[in-house]
Formats: structure tokens, C-alpha cells, sequence
């Protein structure tokens, strides 16, 4: 049916795609981020403003880290990296991983 050709579609291009099917899912597909991802901000000032301050998520292991990555990066659609170069984690779509800012 309609899940199955959405799953496909995602499979196609290499990127496992949870919101395939549904319509009030962004339609973008995941990607670094760019300055057209401003306009989730208020203003491109602010936009700039908080790309100048780097986030760090620390936590102590086995205490939802990836978790938490993960509902991050499926909500904005922008991969988020990490200092680390997990395989198996880049392997399952977290395709920042090993990377500190792809996009300075």
C-alpha cells in the first residue's frame, strides 16, 4: 500500500525516512545545515547570533544521548554530529557523526 511505497521512496535515496507518509512531517530531506534553515528562527539576527554559540549535549552513558540525537535530528531534519566516529551509529543515519560543525 501507501507505507510501503513511501518506505521505497525513502529507501531509495540511502536515507531511512520515518516521515515518509505523513503530510505534517517536513518534507525536506535530512541534510546539514545551511542558512536557508534561519527561517526556523525568528529573525536571520538571531539565527546568527546562536550559530555562534556551540550546544554540547554531555551525558553519562547508557543515559538516552542517542537517543535524544535522534529526536533532534528526525524533528529539524539537520544532522547533528558528534566528536566521536561511531560506525555503527553513521551507519544507521547519523550521518554527522565525526563531524564538530559541517557547516562553519
Amino acid at each position: 500500500g501507501a507505507t510501503r511505497a513511501a518506505s521505497e521512496a525513502a529507501a531509495g535515496n540511502g536515507i531511512d525516512d520515518p516521515c515518509a507518509a505523513p503530510p505534517e512531517c517536513p518534507t525536506e530531506a535530512p541534510h546539514f545545515f545551511s542558512l536557508k534553515d534561519c527561517a526556523k528562527f525568528s529573525s536571520n539576527d538571531t539565527c546568527m547570533e546562536r550559530r555562534k554559540n556551540i550546544l554540547w549535549l554531555a551525558s553519562y552513558p547508557g543515559s538516552g544521548n542517542t537517543w535524544l540525537r535522534h529526536l533532534l535530528q528526525t524533528s529539524t531534519r539537520i544532522f547533528n554530529g558528534g566528536i566521536y566516529n561511531d560506525a555503527s551509529l553513521k551507519s544507521t543515519g547519523f550521518f554527522g557523526e565525526g563531524m564538530q560543525d559541517p557547516s562553519r
